[in-house]
């Protein structure tokens, strides 16, 4: 878990897990991709950071957090978005690395990369914002 993740949110953490940012090839593009997608939702972690990811009651949340002794501290939020704007959320099994992909009721998505030993907890997430249509 996460430390101070439920003062950090306003509200008890239902579930967290540690996620890096993904997309490097959108990064690369630039200008270019903020066009094409027509000022889509842009995902507020860069390519190879790290945050938390966590889920409320009532929201998803992005934290940034530091590293404490055994456990992640979490220090600020990057994103809230409420539950009611998530169509769901999927974990694809996968050899190395795992992504979790977040996606909206209006069509945008966020990927996020997972380390195997994060899974278990990605798919609880998943899991609690409800599955994707394949």
């Amino acid at each position: 878990m996460i430390k101070n993740g439920d003062q950090v949110a306003g509200a008890p953490l239902a579930g967290a897990v540690k996620v890096m940012g993904s997309g490097s090839g959108r990064a690369l593009a630039g200008g270019l991709a903020k066009a094409a997608f027509h000022g889509r939702r842009e995902c507020p972690l860069p390519p190879r950071r790290l945050a938390v990811l966590g889920l409320t009651e009532t929201d998803l949340l992005l934290l940034n957090f530091k590293h404490g002794a055994v456990h992640p501290v979490a220090t600020g939020v990057l994103a809230r978005i409420p539950r009611t704007e998530i169509a769901g959320a999927e974990v694809p099994r996968s050899i190395s690395m795992n992504r979790i992909r977040i996606e909206f009721a209006d069509g945008d998505e966020w990927f996020f990369e997972v380390t195997k030993p994060n899974v278990r907890k990605a798919r609880g997430i998943a899991d609690r914002l409800g599955s994707l249509a394949s």
